[in-house]
């Protein structure tokens, strides 16, 4: 009978043993998790950790005051360039086409058009667990309108099973600095994050072109939403390479909220309509 109980007790020893890793496996969680679990955050931690930060943080400029960051975007967002922007504009069949600068123009070329759209897919990767597939799109209802739309997907290799989030955004912008060589817009929408959570809110964005010389520009955007009241951000910048309609880039995106980051570099491919 002790024979039995010991091989009944190695048994269930083993048997414990052999689960001990599934159940790691079940626990563990990697950057997406940790990206939706902020977003998940509950308001009582927000709140005692905002107090934390607040008895650590003094503010010496002034920086805190909502009057001064009213009027820096007072100046950033009207003012400055309200002043510079030009009027009359078209657009160029694509940036650098017949020797223009940039994707709009003052003179009216035989190629000029009074809509423009830009769409590029791209690849995200962060290492050798996490990566994805990222799509854009711009359409420029006139020189000083436009709505654009993001989804990127990403997907994390974990032991035992991947985990995935999917990101989207869509925006109406206006087009508030416009030449040739630089334009700057900003604009209002939503956001949304889909995974094991869902959540859709309200977001603000702002974006820039910087035509610098053929066949080179440079794109940076920013957006920020509010989601389960958590403050989402995204920040992209990528370096392109014009050829005819066509762009390839490569950059950097980063998705942030709280303590919990999803960044990589990106590269990809475009094109001018």
């Amino acid at each position: 009978m002790k024979g039995v109980y010991f091989l009944t007790l190695l048994f269930a020893a083993f048997l414990a043993f052999a689960a001990l890793p599934e159940v790691a496996m079940a626990q563990e969680k990697g950057k997406i998790g940790e990206f939706e679990e902020e977003v998940e955050e509950d308001d009582g931690k927000k709140e005692r950790r905002s107090s934390r930060r607040g008895h650590r943080h003094h503010d010496h400029c002034g920086c805190n005051d909502d009057a001064f960051w009213a009027e820096v975007a007072f100046h950033l967002l009207f003012d400055i360039p309200d002043r510079y922007s030009w009027d009359n504009l078209t657009f160029n069949a694509y940036p650098y086409a017949n020797h223009e600068r940039g994707w709009m123009n003052q003179h009216g070329n035989a190629a000029r058009k009074m809509i423009g759209m830009n769409f590029t897919l791209n690849n995200f990767r962060n290492g050798d667990d996490l990566n994805g597939m990222g799509f854009r799109g711009r359409v420029m209802l006139t020189p000083y309108a436009s709505v654009s739309g993001e989804y990127t997907k990403l997907t994390e290799r974990l032991p035992g099973a991947d985990d995935y989030v999917e990101l989207y955004n869509a925006f109406v912008n206006f087009n508030r600095f416009r030449t040739d060589a630089f334009n700057f817009w900003w604009g209002a929408g939503v956001k949304g994050i889909r995974g094991s959570i869902d959540h859709t809110g309200p977001a603000f964005n702002m974006g820039a072109d910087l035509f610098l010389k053929v066949p080179v520009s440079i794109h940076g955007s920013y957006n920020i939403g509010s989601l389960n009241d958590r403050a989402v951000q995204e920040s992209l910048i990528r370096l392109n390479y014009h050829l005819d309609r066509t762009i390839f880039y490569v950059g950097y995106q980063d998705f942030r909220v709280g303590d919990a980051a999803l960044n990589g570099w990106i590269y990809g491919i475009g094109i001018y309509l």
